[in-house]
């Protein structure tokens, strides 16, 4: 197997992870293989994905690096470090198979990167998973909840519930 489609076959694994993610949270997630983002001097750069999801009022936005060699290439930190002072995507994963060098490692750490394994971001997007599923329980139960207090607030019902509408008189009041 080629280097070439060593890395592909990896980006594919990454892209099932993110795949299912989706699916179970179609309202809430999405990513883009190769994606192009724009810089701020004309450039175009692609990342190997974009992945955004978005919690109760937030949308996280994180741009996806993977490497599958043993020696990474220099050049991965530059490309992260031009993407994330020359456009507004800040948020960086760099996903490795197995190993990279540890000085690939500190320079794109310091850069804020989030560097992990492939079973570390499975785990990572495990997370992801299960706040999403919280979010939209808790949601659910929200509703439930709203509808049961208002459901005789209801037209059918027949009461208008307007506090300044008085159908009867309050006890032991007389008009005189």
């Amino acid at each position: 197997m080629t280097p070439e489609d060593k890395g592909k076959a990896f980006e594919r694994m990454v892209s099932l992870v993110l795949g299912e993610l989706k699916t179970r949270h179609l309202e809430r997630v999405n990513f883009v293989e190769q994606p192009r983002i724009s810089l701020y001097d004309g450039r175009v750069v692609i990342p190997d994905f974009d992945l955004r999801y978005r919690m109760h009022h937030a949308e996280e936005r994180f741009l996806i690096e993977c490497q599958d060699r043993d020696r990474s290439r220099p050049d991965i930190s530059d490309k992260i470090r031009t993407t994330k002072s020359l456009s507004r995507r800040d948020k960086f994963i760099f996903i490795y198979a197995e190993t990279i060098p540890n000085s690939t490692a500190v320079a794109l750490e310091s850069d804020g990167v989030l560097v992990m394994k492939f079973n570390e971001f499975v785990d990572f997007v495990a997370g992801i998973d299960m706040n999403l599923s919280a979010i939209e329980t808790q949601a659910k139960a929200a509703a439930e909840q709203a509808r049961g207090a208002y459901s005789h607030w209801s037209p059918e019902s027949g009461d208008s519930h307007d506090p300044w509408v008085v159908d009867e008189p309050p006890p032991g009041w007389e008009e005189k």
